[in-house]
């Protein structure tokens, strides 16, 4: 299967694939399209892939303001989460929504109910 995608990816875009070819009625001029490998690991076809999927990605998504949050466990504590796992990390995670929520509200508080005018 990889030597497969790796041949593919090599005639990506050569004769090797195959073309297509387009006469212009007029000027008579030939222009040749090379088929492409389609490839996800391809840098050229991939690309367009991920081009057109993030595209479709960015258009479902509604116009509103968000934050994405991501929470990164320290190493030195990896090794204490892994054996003492589930209940210190659903208090862990219990005490950052608890801190998030607080944090929100003073920043809701500064930006929206300030009596600067």
């Amino acid at each position: 299967m990889v030597f497969e995608t790796v041949r593919k990816m090599i005639a990506c875009r050569t004769p090797v694939l195959g073309c297509h070819l387009y006469r212009c009625p007029q000027c008579q001029r030939l222009e040749v399209v090379p088929h492409s490998c389609k490839s996800r690991f391809c840098p050229t076809c991939g690309k367009h892939a991920t081009d057109r999927w993030a595209e479709g990605v960015l258009n479902d998504l509604l116009d509103v303001p968000y934050h994405h949050l991501v929470l990164a466990v320290p190493a030195h504590l990896r090794s204490v989460l892994h054996f003492n796992g589930q209940p210190l990390l659903r208090d862990w995670v219990q005490d950052l929504l608890f801190w998030l929520q607080q944090l929100y509200r003073r920043l809701y508080r500064r930006l929206f109910l300030s009596t600067d005018a």
